[in-house]
């Protein structure tokens, strides 16, 4: 007989995705002004800000493409303060920084797509030194050390915990690494064929990858898709392998709105402690949890208000970071402007079944209830160690959740828990 994991008239207590208020922390927080100037909050000013990146001390950098211009947010008490720390002038010539990702010792690493150049940029007192890391003007596809790789096109760019950096190369169709001793290896793809399949190495096939984020465990995130789709990608370090598999894609309608309105990938993918993978397409910014699943944070609300949730209002949410908090921070490229997402925090919500619980047509199953609009993970389990995802679905309004599991015959004993991802 197969058993419910209740102890108590509970199936377990977890926190629902806890939503984010959203504000304007630099540039006009009203209606897009494009520029250039440096300044306190709202007095600042940018032009189509793109790609963005948090440090551990919860300072935010700014890649503007089509200003040729990084940009670094400095938070002073309740304000942000901006400056321009590398232009055209700086150094090697930045054409179109997409790419932005902060390092260790302040170290900041930039992307540019037009020079096909990986930029590093070094404090040196009040300055910053411009250098190349790696690639080769004119570009290409071969791996090799410094300026003797070559890269096509590259956009997102990501580093880990030991400086390693990993870089979208966007028209070669892979994923690219860079050691400290400026090492390039392409971990996944292959330069010159597109496409959606998931593999090993070269086996795997990618489709325009255009941003690229890791996780404290070495894994590395992909955001790609076209306009209709915006897709996440996940790869695995198996041994000297990299194994990539598909972690959720988000179906855009044509023509359609909210959530469904076109706009396929943003330019910036975040993963926090957690897992947790954000992203945007369009107006939405949604995350997708470490099984897959799909909860949008903000969406479908073409403007520029700051808010709650769906209250809030983006135009082309370009970029996306997370701090150590949990907080987002989304170049909002439309509107000219930077926005933070805090967490805020809420009670715990429980989710619990409402009894009877049966067998139904050789189905067991039982009835769920809680935040209606909430999404719901249903796991099943037979030693109470290991637990596998059998349904994954949204709260209605009334009567809940009506939950059956097709496997119900197969197996003697089965645990079932329910969790908000």
């Amino acid at each position: 007989m197969m058993g419910l994991a209740l102890l108590t008239t509970q199936v377990l207590a977890q926190s629902i995705d806890v939503p984010y208020t959203f504000t304007t922390i630099a540039g006009p927080s009203r209606f897009p002004i494009d520029g250039n100037a440096d300044g306190i909050g709202s007095a600042a000013r940018f032009f189509l800000p793109y790609g963005v990146a948090v440090d551990s001390g919860g300072i935010v950098y700014v890649a503007e493409p089509f200003a040729a211009r990084i940009r670094k947010l400095s938070p002073v008490g309740t304000n942000w303060v901006v400056t321009t720390i590398a232009w055209p002038t700086t150094g090697p010539p930045l054409q179109q920084p997409f790419g932005v990702a902060a390092g260790s010792a302040g170290v900041v690493y930039v992307t540019d797509f037009a020079t096909n150049l990986v930029f590093q940029l070094t404090p040196v007192g009040t300055n910053w030194a411009v250098t190349t890391l790696a690639g080769k003007p004119g570009g290409g596809a071969g791996d090799g050390t410094g300026t003797n790789a070559g890269f096509n096109g590259p956009m997102g760019v990501a580093v880990d915990g030991t400086n390693n950096i990993y870089v979208a190369d966007f028209n070669n169709n892979t994923i690219r690494k860079i050691t400290r001793d400026g090492v390039v290896t392409t971990l996944a793809g292959m330069a010159g064929m597109s496409g959606s399949t998931d593999g090993t190495g070269s086996v795997a096939r990618l489709n325009n990858p255009a941003a690229v984020a890791v996780d404290g465990a070495g894994n590395i995130y992909v955001g790609e898709g076209n306009q209709y789709t915006s897709t996440i990608r996940k790869i695995t370090p198996v041994g000297t392998n990299w194994v990539v598999t598909t972690l959720a894609v988000r179906q855009l309608s044509p023509g359609g709105s909210g959530t469904n309105a076109p706009g396929g990938p943003s330019g910036g993918i975040a993963v926090d402690s957690a897992g947790n993978v954000y992203t945007g397409d369009a107006q939405t910014i949604w995350k997708a949890s470490p099984t897959g699943a799909v909860t949008i944070i903000a969406h479908g609300n073409t403007g520029s208000a700051d808010g709650t949730g769906t209250f809030a209002q983006f135009l082309w949410p370009n970029g996306v970071a997370v701090d150590n908090a949990g907080n987002l921070y989304i170049t909002d490229g439309g509107n000219d402007n930077i926005r933070e997402g805090h967490r805020e925090n809420a009670p715990a919500v429980i989710v619990t079944p409402n009894l009877p619980v049966g067998s139904t047509g050789g189905q067991f199953g039982f009835m769920l209830t809680g935040p209606p609009g909430q999404l719901v993970v249903v796991e099943a389990s037979a030693d109470l160690l290991t637990w596998v995802p059998v349904v994954t679905n949204t709260f209605l309004q009334t009567p809940g959740l009506n939950f059956s599991d097709p496997q119900s015959g197969v197996f003697s004993n089965r645990f079932y828990r329910a969790r908000t991802p």
